[in-house]
């Protein structure tokens, strides 16, 4: 084993050392020459000319070939004409059995049965309570007759008693009174016929009397028959007077009393019978009301539980109502056993006629592009490969009053699309789309409506250029929200930008469009575009290419929601 030397290891690291600071010096220059070399590739770069560039931009040729101008929308089949069947039981009810849903019946079959149990209760309830009711009704029809013969005889009694007391006045004045005036005067007669004759035996008792043939206590007897018949001449005299002056008076005003008494009577007994009969009349209409209406509640009750029990009033095929509510969703459970529905909720439809008709809905924003007449294409998913040819045959004046209560800023008009030919395989219920077709072109330019802007509030196309994208002004026509028919300012040919700069006076057209105009599409109007973003970037969207009149939408990004009949329709190229 050999050693080295204090002096042969300086010699020795001597040599390393050199060798690092060689590595160091050439790593540098090797970075050094990478940034160089870095820059100039930027600066060669960054002064390529623009054409360069331009082939990394999406381009579109502009093509001419025929332009399908539609609005595609949502909705659901049903059949022209049909019987609805709805539930008209009153509160809620509980159905207890349901024909099945496509089922075939004849008039008279047994729709739907619902429970009846709780209007059975109520029918014997009600059926007591009308038995009490016809009770006091026939009790007061009865009281009724009673008062008005008791009035009868009271009033007759009256009259009777009236007339007793007339007769009694008049038979007093006339013939009581003249009697007793008679006897009076009579009376008074024979006293004095008795005074005299005691007068006269008084003076020829007093001359006996004095010259001795009877004796005083014969005088004197005599003497007290003068007197005796004076007093009976003056008692005569006097109840004559009294007769005359008090007893006549007095009977004559208790008579004429009477009599007054009597009418009163009589007047009282007619009022009290009125009102007695009234009273009576009064309360047997109010039982006989009562026995009405209780009569009128157990038929209802019977009519409610006949309702229970519906037959088809036809010969159909039975299609379950749609149980979307309100807030436009269908509601948890379908139409069967068990299931409690409301009154006037529709249960089924039994389609008369083979005819069957789409019904859909218009958004406002294509509303003025749609008209009666126009021919409409249908498809459906649960038919495929099948295309049916319709009309649209009825639209609506007025928005759709549920699709405002849900979303005042939704405004859709409910139309009706009259499906042509033989629609036999058609189902009531199934969903479908309709395309009705605004207008046909047979030979226009067209690109697509991603490549368009309003520069200026005018329509505007990017067209390239060996120094970087130009505008060029267009003349546009109407558009189906996926190509746009130009009407003048391109040529077969020409490219223009899928994805164009954004200055800021341009604002981007989305959306169902009509040549100038942001509401329905049709020319003249201001343009609408999108809100520009929050952070003020001005860079292009990138858009999929879409080529020809008939090429394919892009495909909808992950998770995002597609549009329905909640939103802009959107309308198709063909």
């Amino acid at each position: 084993m050999s050693t080295m030397s204090p002096s042969q290891t300086e010699t020795a690291a001597a040599p390393r050392s050199s060798s690092r600071r060689g590595l160091w010096i050439g790593g540098g220059a090797v970075v050094l020459i990478a940034i160089v070399v870095t820059l100039l590739a930027l600066s060669l770069g960054g002064s390529a000319p623009a054409s360069a560039r331009m082939t990394d931009m999406p381009l579109y040729t502009v093509k001419r070939g025929p332009l399908t101008i539609s609005v595609d929308v949502g909705g659901s089949i049903r059949s022209s004409q049909a019987v609805i069947i709805k539930s008209e039981v009153e509160g809620r009810a509980t159905i207890l059995s349901i024909v099945e849903e496509g089922s075939h019946v004849k008039a008279g079959d047994l729709l739907v049965e619902m429970d009846a149990s709780d209007l059975e209760d109520r029918r014997i309830d009600q059926e007591i309570s009308v038995q009490g009711a016809e009770a006091s009704y026939i009790q007061t029809r009865e009281n009724l007759e009673v008062v008005k013969q008791q009035a009868k005889a009271d009033i007759s009694a009256a009259e009777v008693d009236l007339k007793l007391a007339k007769l009694d006045l008049e038979k007093y004045e006339q013939g009581e009174y003249l009697d007793l005036v008679r006897e009076a005067k009579k009376k008074i007669t024979l006293a004095q016929s008795a005074l005299k004759l005691a007068a006269d035996k008084l003076n020829w008792s007093k001359k006996l009397h004095e010259e001795g043939y009877i004796t005083l206590d014969e005088y004197q007897r005599d003497e007290f028959d003068h007197q005796s018949a004076e007093l009976d001449l003056e008692s005569a005299k006097s109840k004559l007077s009294l007769l005359q002056k008090y007893t006549y008076q007095r009977e004559l005003a208790q008579l004429k009393s009477d009599v007054e008494q009597r009418e009163f009577l009589l007047t009282k007994a007619k009022h009290k019978a009125s009102s007695n009969i009234v009273d009576a009349e009064a309360s047997y209409r109010a039982k006989e009301a009562s026995f009405r209406r209780e009569n009128e509640k157990l038929e209802k009750i019977m009519d409610q539980i006949a309702k229970c029990r519906i037959v088809s009033p036809v010969d159909g095929m039975v299609v379950y109502a749609d149980r979307s509510n309100r807030w436009g969703r269908s509601d948890d459970e379908p139409l069967g056993t068990g299931v409690e529905v409301s009154q006037r909720q529709e249960l089924m439809r039994l389609p008369t006629t083979a005819q069957m008709v789409a019904d859909v809905k218009i958004h406002e924003a294509v509303f003025n592009k749609v008209s009666v007449g126009l021919p409409v294409r249908i498809t459906s998913d649960a038919l495929p490969g099948k295309v049916f040819l319709g009309v649209v045959h009825k639209i609506a004046t007025q928005p759709d009053q549920q699709s405002i209560w849900l979303n005042p800023d939704l405004k859709v008009f409910n139309t009706e699309i009259e499906i042509q030919g033989d629609t036999s395989v058609m189902r009531p219920g199934m969903s479908c789309l309709a395309q009705i077709v605004v207008q046909q072109l047979d030979d226009v330019l067209y690109v697509p409506v991603q490549a368009m802007l309003r520069v200026n509030g005018k329509p505007t196309v990017y067209v390239p250029t060996p120094e970087g994208p130009k505008p060029r002004p267009v003349e546009i026509g109407y558009d189906n929200n996926r190509m746009v028919h130009i009407m003048s300012g391109l040529e077969v040919g020409d490219k223009v930008l899928l994805a164009p700069p954004l200055p800021p006076s341009a604002l981007p057209t989305r959306g169902p469009r009509l040549p100038g105009n942001g509401e329905g599409g049709k020319p003249g109007g201001k343009a609408s575009g999108p809100k520009s973003n929050q952070s003020g970037d001005s860079q292009p969207r990138q858009q999929p290419d879409r080529t020809g009149a008939e090429g394919e939408r892009p495909k909808r990004p992950e998770g995002q929601r597609p549009q329905g009949q909640g939103s802009n329709p959107r309308p198709t190229a063909s």
